[in-house]
């Protein structure tokens, strides 16, 4: 499967003050990812619940129960379809979004060493990394001034070693 193509002028690897500027517009699509992601979740769970009546029913109502699916089915997907479309806005932006909370990974680097700035819905600004791919709870704080640190040398974002 293809990536999805970056807008020009976002960065590869972001830098501390980089990803809070974008914030509010991550924070709005983030917002609207998690709506969805729980509207996709009733009507997987709803459609779920219709099999299941529709296999308890005799077959004379089959019609019915087949019609009735059938919608939903439309509209789960055109649902998902939804969905995507706001992972791919993220994506386009360069931010990783990692599941149905809204949990968002920038992309960064910390002496050298790819790391992916982490936040969360519900946090005022970039208070989180881990090393790119790390899971979730191995999110460890940054410290105080950390996005001043962050200098451009050819592209690649590192800490300077005035970051003490």
């Amino acid at each position: 499967m293809n990536s999805p193509a970056r807008n020009s002028g976002v960065p590869e690897r972001f830098t501390v003050d980089q990803a809070n500027r974008m914030l509010p517009l991550v924070r709005a699509i983030a917002k609207d990812l998690v709506a969805q992601h729980e509207l996709v979740e009733q009507l997987t769970h709803r459609l779920e619940r219709l099999g299941r009546s529709k296999s308890k029913k005799n077959a004379s109502s089959d019609s019915e129960f087949s019609d009735e699916i059938e919608g939903f089915r439309r509209e789960l997907v055109a649902e998902q379809e939804k969905l995507e479309a706001f992972r791919h806005e993220l994506n386009r932006l360069g931010v990783h979004s990692r599941g149905p909370i809204g949990h968002c990974d920038f992309p960064g680097s910390i002496d050298g060493q790819e790391i992916d700035l982490c936040w969360m819905p519900d946090e005022p600004e970039i208070l989180f990394w881990h090393r790119s791919g790390a899971e979730f709870d191995e999110r460890r704080p940054l410290v105080a001034g950390a996005g001043a640190g962050f200098e451009d040398h050819s592209g690649d974002r590192s800490w300077s070693d005035s970051h003490e």
